[in-house]
């Protein structure tokens, strides 16, 4: 593995595409001796990062102008005559819920749900729709924590930290991070914080820090400042209020029960750190952390009143992959019975926050009569956003990667966010949507591609006509994002063919169609022993020089819920070489397999092919979808 064959891997797994298990740990024991390669995986994280907040100019406010625009109407190419919209509903602050919880949170965010039904049984099924049911409850929130990580570095051993979160219907979030730790020396740059989002705009104060591979001397001490016309994005600190995207669904979640924490009513579950990051809000805004383990325990006391996070703990994950990821770090051996990051509520306040606080300086409000020099168009809007309502228009600043228009809908901590480009080119589709996105039909408007939540994203679709194109997040349920997106005023076009291909060094990755490709491994969806519910819904085929490599295909479960997708890949015989130090060997009916824990993946060789199977997922469900491979091949 050489420089310029690893560094298009990084891209390309970054970005999602499929690695052979060969090919992964190939690269990662290159990146963890190759300096350059280790420059180029953390500015690539980076960026990574920073691109869902780009820089830019004063923000102009055209809610006032928008709502009236939509509403009127206007005649455009590929647009359908627009429905009739629902009422927008009024919001105001609900009376606090005196007494019931220790602080008390403004509005309905004491939703109680189903708890009090079962109130010495936690279900996951509850905890779900508890979660489900709370997040457009909620008009205001303000809670105070301390944050405690182990492990940094030599010199510093243990940090504290203060941190202050603060909501306020609609769309607006303040969160303050205080680094309280005594450094040993002023080459240590404290990790102070402030990130505002308001109704769409950004702004983001805080040293640029480390990634976790480099020495905290080594990096940039600079302070930077970040303004945004918007983002397209799930709101950053949402989950801290209630972990929506977390919790959304809880396929995967562990329920281990009921206790007292800090005077609340709690339950508590588990789940790997891989699942839990939109819960650590502050890991990706800037400054100096410690690295985790994908497959580190995330433990997570969930208040049963008002589903907000009490306490949330990070332990060392039992997986054996973890020590050769621990050296490659630098770090020493970690026991798992120790906590290496604590975030404790300290206190929830009775008042909502004072607008002011999310106050974005240099906001300009845009009177109407400059519509059109703002916009020159109606932006595409859902006839039926029901129950949300629009609160906030944004007109980005030109630029090769800014939208032409945002519009943001909001009920609580529910959202939805419709960015629209009349200028886009590709050279994939508009949006935060990847190679793998499964293309679906919305009623009434045509094809569009769609992304299951995850890494810090909602659900999203992206939608291609001849006039335009746009981008649609939400943190609504599939359906329901489905239903929103299908009530747009477009008739969407076929997604362009040049969008169904992408490159990574010498490898091309095309989308190509799962049952289709089920028949070229020999195979069809049925004789598979998946997961109920679980459907296959894409399929790549990497080639290699023109020549046929490999088939990948996803399935994922049909409900639409944050559940982890089951991978199963074929490939050549060369990609059959194991580099894992000492893999647990598993029979797989009269073929041996190798298992790998920290990845969840096994893999095996038939007929001359290297075959694997990942997801999140127990050895035995592993087992018995390898075992229906074997049979369904002979």
């Amino acid at each position: 593995m050489n420089c310029r064959r690893a560094q298009p891997l990084v891209s390309a797994a970054m970005d999602g595409a499929y690695l052979t298990s060969a090919e992964r740990r190939a690269v990662e024991a290159h990146v963890a001796t190759c300096t350059t390669c280790a420059t180029f995986e953390r500015r690539a994280l980076q960026v990574r990062t920073t691109v869902r907040i780009r820089a830019a100019e004063d923000v102009p406010d055209l809610t006032d102008r928008i709502m009236a625009t939509v509403a009127r109407g206007s005649a455009r190419p590929a647009r359908r005559a627009p429905r009739p919209r629902r009422p927008i509903r009024p919001r105001a602050l609900l009376p606090a819920a005196a007494a019931a919880v220790a602080g008390i949170v403004i509005g309905s965010l004491v939703v109680g749900g189903p708890w009090h039904a079962h109130p010495r049984t936690a279900w996951a099924s509850e905890i779900e729709l508890g979660v489900r049911r709370a997040a457009p409850s909620i008009d205001a929130f303000q809670g105070s924590y301390t944050i405690t990580e182990r492990g940094l570095a030599p010199g510093v051993p243990v940090r504290t930290l203060s941190m202050d979160l603060s909501f306020l219907a609609p769309q607006r979030f303040r969160l303050d991070v205080h680094d309280d730790t005594v450094y040993p020396s002023k080459a240590w740059t404290p990790t102070n914080l402030t990130y505002v989002e308001n109704m769409p705009a950004i702004y983001l104060s805080g040293p640029s820090g480390c990634v976790g591979t480099l020495q905290p001397v080594d990096c940039s001490s600079a302070t930077t400042i970040t303004k945004t016309r918007y983002s397209a994005a799930a709101p950053v600190p949402a989950d801290l209020v209630v972990p929506l995207a977390t919790l959304g669904s809880v396929d995967g979640v562990q329920v281990l029960g009921e206790e007292q924490v800090d005077g609340h009513d709690t339950v508590r579950v588990q789940m790997p750190f891989s699942r839990a990051r939109p819960l650590f809000p502050f890991l990706q805004l800037g400054g100096t952390w410690r690295p985790f383990f994908a497959e580190d325990v995330v433990t997570v006391w969930l208040d049963t009143a008002g589903w907000y996070p009490v306490r949330t703990q990070i332990t060392p994950s039992t997986d054996p992959g973890r020590h050769d990821w621990e050296m490659r770090f630098g770090l020493p051996r970690e026991s798992p019975g120790t906590p290496i990051l604590d975030v404790s509520l300290g206190s929830v306040a009775a008042t909502p926050p004072d607008p002011s606080v999310f106050r974005i300086k240099g906001r300009a409000v845009v009177p109407p009569s400059e519509i059109g020099t703002a916009f020159g168009y109606t932006p595409a809007a859902p006839a039926e956003p029901a129950p949300l309502s629009l609160v906030a228009a944004i007109a980005p600043p030109s630029g090769p990667a800014a939208p032409t228009s945002v519009l943001l809908y909001a009920d609580g901590l529910d959202y939805l966010r419709v960015a629209e480009d009349q200028r886009w080119s590709g050279p994939g589709p508009f949006g935060v949507i990847g190679l793998d996105a499964e293309q679906v039909t919305l009623p009434h408007v045509g094809p569009a591609l769609y992304e299951p939540a995850g890494d810090g994203l909602g659900r999203r679709l992206s939608v291609h006509t001849p006039t335009t194109d746009l981008y649609i997040e939400s943190n609504l349920s599939r359906d329901q994002l489905i239903a929103v997106a299908s009530s747009l005023d477009v008739r969407a076009a076929a997604i362009p063919q040049r969008w169904r291909v992408a490159h990574a060094g010498g490898l091309t990755l095309a989308r190509t169609d799962p049952i289709d490709a089920l028949h070229t491994m020999g195979m069809d969806a049925a004789t598979l022993a998946l997961p109920t519910g679980y459907r296959p819904t894409t399929a790549t085929r990497s080639l290699e020089q023109g020549i046929d490599v490999g088939v990948t295909v996803t399935f994922r479960p049909d409900t639409g819920a944050v559940g982890s997708p089951v991978v199963l890949h074929m490939g050549t015989s060369r990609d059959a070489a194991d580099t894992a130090p000492d893999p647990e060997r598993v029979s797989i009916g009269a073929t041996t397999g190798r298992y790998s824990a920290g990845a969840s993946e096994l893999t095996w060789t038939q007929g001359g092919r290297s075959w694997s199977v990942q997801g999140d997922l127990v050895l035995a469900q592993l087992v018995a979808i390898a075992t229906s491979v074997l049979e369904a091949r002979g």
